[in-house]
């Protein structure tokens, strides 16, 4: 792991060294998300070592609000080939980062079981994701591979909640009997942060292991 003032000279080094490809400067946003955009299909559609992240799926999440338990599990979420990075930000002086990825569309179908003050049943829900920003940031690290060469790693994140984009929730009964449809209405907007959260987790994972694969100087450069 290298310390602060050991990788920006790492940095520099890389864009001083005669290629095709000239390293973007760490404070030009443009530059940071135009690099990221280049590899997203790539990302989304996995590689060897990372694993596709369109479609999305999550294990099952069991977890309760003050008012019931649940559990969700066969969860899959599709659409995130349509999208797009529209920022990232890179502070080397402090290894504080900021993601932003905005989603035309996207559609999760998900099964779930709950039990408590709304009564018990199992529901099939659908969640739609209309023009949303997926915004994390936290801290990175950075790293070197067997080859030399520097790579990043996402050490925490923090999801940011969209204002202006819309989240919709449909659940209904799975076996024709159980809750009635008021009440899955109440179930499905408890239930909507902890899906998205889940599926928020599951897509930094596999981003950290396309960032395990890919160096700094593959993904970060101007044309």
């Amino acid at each position: 792991m290298f310390s602060t003032p050991v990788f920006v000279f790492a940095v520099i080094c890389f864009a001083s060294v005669k290629s095709e490809r000239k390293l973007c400067d760490f404070n030009d946003e443009k530059c940071l998300a135009d690099g990221s955009n280049r590899s997203f299909g790539q990302f989304i559609g996995g590689i060897p070592g990372v694993p596709p992240s369109d479609p999305l799926s999550v294990g099952t999440l069991d977890g309760s609000t003050p008012s019931m338990k649940y559990k969700i599990y066969d969860a899959n979420l599709v659409g995130m080939k349509n999208c797009k990075v529209d920022k990232v930000g890179i502070d080397l002086q402090t290894d504080k980062y900021k993601y932003q990825v905005k989603c035309p569309h996207l559609s999760i179908d998900l099964k779930t079981e709950v039990s408590g003050d709304v009564g018990e049943g199992k529901g099939n829900c659908k969640v739609a994701v209309e023009n949303y920003h997926l915004k994390y940031s936290g801290d990175y690290a950075k790293t070197q591979d067997a080859n030399g060469k520097l790579h990043m790693n996402l050490k925490s994140h923090v999801y940011e909640e969209d204002p202006i984009g819309k989240l919709s929730i449909e659940c209904q009964n799975a076996d024709g009997s159980g809750l009635p449809g008021d009440k899955w209405q109440a179930v499905g907007q408890q239930l909507l942060k902890p899906i998205i959260e889940s599926f928020g987790n599951k897509y930094i994972s596999n981003l950290n292991a396309y960032l395990a694969v890919v160096p700094v100087e593959d993904l970060f450069y101007q044309e």
